[in-house]
Order: C-alpha cells, then structure tokens, then sequence
C-alpha cells in the first residue's frame, strides 16, 4: 500500500515522522476556528470541522498520492476570508463558502486536465529558489510571533517587540537542544525539542494542564451554510477570483519547497495527485463552515526525521482524528512550544540560496523579491504574485520575452491585476 522500502525508510521512521509533523501542526485545531469564529460561524463547531477536513484531507494524501504530506486549512485563507471578504466588504459568509466551493471546483478540474501540473512545472528556476528562501524566512518570522517577538500589522507589515520574555527564552532552550540533537544526528530532534518546551511551560505555569477527553461539539451550527444564490451577484466575482487565486498558490509554493527536499535529484512523481486532496477537502469543508484547504509546510520537520511515503501523512490523520476526544490534552500544548522547530527549519530552508546563479540580474532580482516580500509582508502569496510579476517585467524590459514561458506571462497578468486590486484599496490582505 505504501512504497516504505522503496524509499529507504521503515514503518519506525515513517510513525515518527507523522506524529512529528502532527505535533508541529496540531495548532491548527484552535487557531483556525478561532480566526473563523469571527464570522459568527460557531466556535465548536469550526473546531470539530477543520479537524474532520484535516482527517479526510491528510488520509486522501496517504492513500491516493503516497506522499508524507499533510493538509489542512489555509490560515492565510481563513485570514484573508474572515477579516477581509466577510468583516471589511461586509459580505455574507454564505457568499464566503461559496466561493470557497467554486474555488475548490475549477481547481480540481484544472488538476485533471493537468493545467495546474503544468503551472507547477512552468515556474521559473529563480523563482523557485527565491519562493524555497522566502517561506524559510516566513517560518522563521512565524516562529517568533509565536513567541510574540514580532506580530503583523494591520497594514499588513511586521513589528518587533521586547524578546525578554519566558516564551523567548524556552524558545532559545528548544533550539540548542534540537540543534544538538540535529548535530548527532537524532531522527526525533525535532519532537524531543516540542516535548521539553511542553513540560517546561508546565512547570514554569506558562502553560496549564486542561484535560484528557471529552464529547466533541455538535457540528450542526454551521452546516450547509453554502448560498448558492450568491454566485449570481456582482460582488462575488471578486470574493471568487481572490479566494481562487490565494488557495491556487498556497499549495503550490508549498508543494514546491516539500518536493525538492524529498526529490532532490528529480522531479516529483505524479504530482497531480499530490494536488487533488487539498481541492476536495476544501469541496468538504465548505459544506461544514470551513475555508481552502492547503498544503502545509509543517510537513518539513516530519520528512527531515525521515518520512517517506503516505504513512507519514496517514498517521497525521489519526492524530487529528484522535483530537476530536482529546482535544483538551492538545490544547494543553502552547503555540510556543512548536516555534524552535520552525525557526530551525527555516534556517535549512535559507540555504537554497546558497546554489542560486548571481550573474544574471533579470533572475536574481524578483528571486531577491520572493525571498525578502514574504516574511515581511507575513504573506506566501503576496511573495509569490510580486516576484511573478517582477520577473516578466524585467524580462520584457530587457528584450528576452522568449525566454518567458506563456503560462508564467499568463499568471503574471492574473496576478497584476489582483495586486492592482488589493494596492487600490478594492480588496485588501
């Protein structure tokens, strides 16, 4: 069922990796519905749904591509949808999720006919370095607000705060034990870094004990609350194109990072089926109250410790599955705790520019400009459009517009015309 062996790894590594990469990103559980919850969509009932979302969507991973990858909901989508689509334009969250829906449809259906492969694979080479710098850095800036050393803006920018804090310090503990553990080449680096910053925060009462089991909430409160009548408005023409453009590239530039560690001398295999199960568990999710899902780069700390194949992402599946009984003794683990391991990934990630090509200035600025808009604007895809549209431009000022693939021409205008957009103050991240 899974290739363990052909990959070089055992069922040992892969059980490991899986619950790595599920403790990296178990947060997910109570972030998401809290930044959804802002809607008026009910608080219990988005808990339990992006956990189900998350089962379906990680087990489709496992069995259908084979892939140790984990999907979940997009917090940069269910930002974007809550704070912008619903609270600033004031649109109905019914319009939100059928969006969501629409999105989830025409992208599955460029996944079969193979565009969004050919998208994948038309990205150019500078562009992919600079995406693979700018998400280390982005992981990097996401471990310290975890910590609360940086937070965004509501412009959308990043501002520093005081790092003499308890968080900051167990912070620095979990890095010089995972950074030893790395140097002796401990597979489990990454999880012993998680635990000891857990039983840590206990001890110290930066954290408290909250349970073991209980009944999960009822999921009905928010079901089905698709309005199918709003597709035929004007204003969701707009809610759509940005809600399909953010969820198109969220997976892919994730998709990007996560292949090349686990390629690193060739391409992904079948990489259409790697993203079909983010485009039908957001078809799901929407129909439970949930946003796109994607691809998530926590999958990083689970391959690094060795995990190969779809057991990996199946054993992410369980994980959260379990958390619908025990999600009291999840939420006891702090947002910090995980924040060492991100900053350590985002350090190995960094040294991709490392074999980047210098001499070329028409590919090492808009690489320059993925790897720096990313972290400092806390967004992947703001990164990932300015760096599209910077390179055709520069392309085409200096006269080389054959070297410009047409899909790369036709997603920088898509692209340009949402910055545009969003620059305008007609929509706004």
């Amino acid at each position: 069922m899974f290739t363990i062996r052909e990959r070089g790894s055992t069922v040992k590594q892969e059980l490991l990796a899986g619950f790595t990469t599920f403790s990296s990103m178990v947060y997910i559980i109570f972030v998401n519905p809290s930044i959804l919850a802002e809607t008026g969509l009910d608080f219990g009932a988005l808990m339990v749904a992006t956990i189900l979302t998350t089962v379906f969507s990680c087990a489709f991973m496992a069995f259908y591509a084979d892939q140790p990858i984990a999907i979940a909901p997009g917090m940069g989508v269910s930002a974007f949808f809550t704070f912008t689509v619903i609270l600033q334009h004031d649109n109905p969250v019914g319009m939100g999720l059928a969006a969501v829906l629409l999105s989830a449809i025409a992208l599955f259906v460029l996944n079969q006919l193979g565009i969004r492969e050919k998208i994948l694979k038309s990205i150019p080479h500078p562009l992919v370095k600079g995406t693979v710098t700018g998400i280390g850095l982005f992981l990097i800036v996401v471990g310290l607000r975890q910590i609360g050393i940086v937070s965004p803006t509501l412009d959308g920018f990043i501002t520093f705060h005081s790092p003499l804090t308890y968080p900051a310090l167990l912070t620095t503990i979990g890095l010089v034990v995972i950074t030893v553990l790395i140097n002796f080449k401990v597979r489990a680096a990454f999880l012993i870094g998680i635990l000891i910053n857990w039983i840590l925060s206990l001890i110290i009462g930066l954290s408290e004990w909250k349970g073991l089991v209980a009944m999960p909430p009822s999921l009905a409160p928010n079901l089905f609350q698709v309005d199918f009548a709003s597709i035929l408005t004007p204003a969701f023409l707009q809610v759509f194109f940005s809600i399909f453009l953010v969820t198109l590239f969220d997976s892919s530039a994730a998709l990007i990072v996560l292949s090349k560690m686990l390629y690193p001398a060739g391409d992904l295999p079948r990489p259409r089926r790697c993203l079909t199960p983010d485009t039908c568990g957001s078809a799901v999710g929407s129909l439970l109250g949930c946003t796109s899902m994607a691809i998530h780069l926590e999958s990083v700390s689970g391959i690094k410790i060795g995990g190969k194949s779809g057991l990996t992402a199946l054993v992410v599946s369980i994980g959260f599955l379990l958390c619908i009984f025990f999600y009291p003794l999840v939420h006891s683990i702090p947002h910090f705790a995980t924040s060492p391991v991100l900053v350590v990934i985002g350090v190995i990630m960094i040294r991709e520019m490392g074999s980047a090509l210098w001499n070329d200035a028409t590919d090492v600025i808009p690489m320059l400009i993925a790897a720096i808009v990313m972290p400092i604007t806390f967004s992947i895809y703001l990164g990932f459009a300015t760096s599209y549209v910077a390179y055709s431009l520069i392309k085409l000022i200096t006269g080389r517009i054959g070297t410009v693939h047409y899909f790369t021409w036709g997603l920088s205008i898509l692209f340009a015309i949402h910055l545009v957009m969003l620059w305008t103050g007609f929509l706004t991240t």
